[in-house]
């Protein structure tokens, strides 16, 4: 900071400043509206009408419904359904007509920072590909340094992490995995095949930790996909 003139000193002073730089608040996305809900329906809904030209009424109303539904967290999988329908009545054409609309509605409605998440991914790009490194996306690695929590049957004195199977209050592990499998494959609840690979990951000499296998898990996926399972392993 510089002094008053009053209270500056008569000596010359050529040493560098020492004060702190200002920190510039890191940038983040946002939604166009506090509501989510909304949000993935004007997207939804924008990216159906896309297909009107290639197909005609049925796109045209199932944009409609997307956009008027009330009950939005209980009914949508109908109008995904719906969506996907539209997609597949449509040419090729259509389909990517579709999604570049879709993509658009969102880059030019999310928001980075006081930009629009499109013009964001331009101005990284352009960085990118000029060299200058100004910022553009990288890539980032969470490592997880707690041992596994699962471990094969007790009795055995194998601490190597095996698959278990949470069953109403019951953790299935073993033999007990490919019994339970075996039972739902003769009521219909999955098909042969699953029990099979089931019964393979319970066997003793299977190292699951030390496996090559990756594991990319997204959206609902991650809540209706074997992501504790996968973290208990390690």
């Amino acid at each position: 900071h510089t002094l008053p003139h009053s209270q500056t000193p008569m000596t010359e002073n050529t040493s560098t400043p020492t004060s702190t730089p200002k920190q510039t608040p890191m940038a983040s996305l946002h939604y166009p509206t506090p509501s989510t809900t909304n949000t993935a329906k004007h997207i939804l809904s924008t990216a159906t009408s896309a297909a009107i030209p290639h197909i005609g009424s049925f796109a045209s109303q199932t944009a409609v419904d997307i956009r008027t539904e009330s009950n939005w967290r209980w009914k949508y999988d109908k109008h995904a359904v719906n969506h996907v329908r539209v997609c597949a009545q449509a040419t090729s054409e259509g389909c990517l007509d579709v999604c570049r609309s879709g993509l658009e509605v969102l880059y030019d409605h999310f928001r980075y920072g006081d930009v629009s998440l499109g013009e964001m991914l331009k101005a990284r790009s352009h960085a990118r590909a000029t060299s200058t490194g100004a910022g553009y996306f990288e890539t980032g690695v969470v490592v997880g340094r707690k041992p596994p929590s699962m471990t094969y049957e007790p009795h055995t004195n194998n601490t190597r992490p095996c698959l278990t199977l949470p069953l109403h209050s019951q953790l299935l592990t073993g033999p007990q995995v490919h019994e339970q499998a075996s039972r739902w494959v003769s009521q219909g609840v999955i098909e042969p095949d699953t029990a099979h690979a089931l019964a393979n990951l319970t066997m003793s000499d299977v190292n699951l930790k030390e496996s090559d296998w990756v594991f990319c898990i997204l959206g609902a996926g991650a809540a209706m996909g074997p992501l504790e399972t996968l973290l208990g392993l390690g």
